[in-house]
């Protein structure tokens, strides 16, 4: 295994091969960091993506129940204003 590669550089015993060796691994690891890191960041990108539309979307739910208040008052007004005028 990787110690006892580490133990031979360290010995000199076949030292290029396990040293090589080592150090491809680490680049191996460090590769599939990098892309972990990548996939974080994409990650975040969505997420803040994803909240920004809902924050837009509440904000414009919190406008259409305004106007439908609005409007529900304005119709009780109406037909209150209709009834009084009918009964005149």
């Amino acid at each position: 295994g990787l110690r006892a590669d580490l133990k031979d550089y360290e010995e000199g015993k076949e030292g290029g091969e396990a040293g090589a060796e080592v150090n491809g691994e680490v680049e191996r690891l460090r590769e599939e960091l990098r892309k972990l890191q990548q996939q974080h960041d994409e990650l975040w990108t969505h997420l803040n993506e994803a909240l920004e539309d809902k924050w837009n979307t509440e904000e414009k739910l919190q406008g259409l129940r305004a106007q439908v208040r609005q409007l529900s008052v304005g119709w009780r007004k109406l037909l209150s204003f209709h009834r009084e005028g009918r009964g005149s």
